[in-house]
């Protein structure tokens, strides 16, 4: 078989996965334990984390996730919690139904119109920003058309009629893969391992320092009490490698 559907899963790199099997047999500790080992293994957590940053500006944070889909969510539903919430029709799934259940919950959400390249509005987009938005969501990249976003531009846009305005974006279809470099107007920006030849079960929430954050999964306080769980050690050494 040939395969082509990249946009969907990735095969793990074969150097990829001898790396991280040693995590899943040798080296299979606990991250939270005091142990030499559990501190062994939170070590390499760490170092994910300086590896997956140092593709983003400095005032940034990684939260480890299950996947694209728990960023996203964690995303729209930390922050969109008074006003009117705003994304396009061009989203994956994990964030238009988000804000289908924003609505359920009574959100008021405003959904942009797209150009005939599938790429957002953008004066359509910002005619749909005033004082009461709190939470503005715009793809990077399209995951099924692959039109592209100039999410740095429109975000700037945005922050200047409205400042208060916490803006995400998600780049599980751009990460790796185009040549870019977020700004800081960007707040939140989500990403998933599967998409770039790691596994599957592992994304990230890169969150903007000092941005307040609300958890959705309670527990054990892992990820600086961000998203408790013990972490998947096994696919964030491989996210990191890849």
């Amino acid at each position: 078989m040939i395969y082509l559907d990249n946009a969907a899963t990735t095969k793990p790199f074969d150097f990829v996965a001898r790396y991280a099997s040693d995590f899943a047999t040798e080296n299979f500790y606990n991250p939270s334990a005091l142990y030499r080992g559990g501190l062994m293994v939170k070590d390499e957590i760490l170092s994910a984390k300086k590896v997956i940053l140092s593709l983003f500006p400095m005032e940034y944070d990684v939260i480890f996730t299950s996947g694209g889909t728990e960023s996203d969510n964690a995303a729209v539903f930390s922050y969109s919690k008074r006003g009117n919430a705003v994304t396009t029709l061009g989203e994956h799934s994990a964030v238009y139904e988000s804000f289908k259940e924003l609505k359920q919950r009574g959100i008021e959400t405003r959904f942009a119109a797209l150009n005939a390249n599938g790429s957002v509005d953008e004066d359509d987009l910002l005619s749909l920003i005033d004082e009461n938005t709190a939470f503005v969501s715009v793809v990077h990249v399209n995951n099924e058309t692959g039109a592209i976003n100039d999410i740095n531009k429109i975000a700037a846009k945005i922050k200047k009629k409205n400042p208060k305005v916490v803006f995400h974006s998600d780049g599980v279809q751009a990460f790796c893969k185009i040549d870019y470099r977020i700004s800081g107007d960007v707040d939140l920006y989500s990403v998933s391992a599967h998409k770039v030849n790691a596994f599957k079960g592992t994304g990230a929430l890169i969150k903007k320092r000092g941005l307040k954050f609300s958890p959705h999964i309670f527990g054990g306080g892992q990820e600086n009490g961000l998203r408790s769980g013990t972490e998947n050690v096994l696919g964030i050494t491989a996210f990191k490698k890849a």
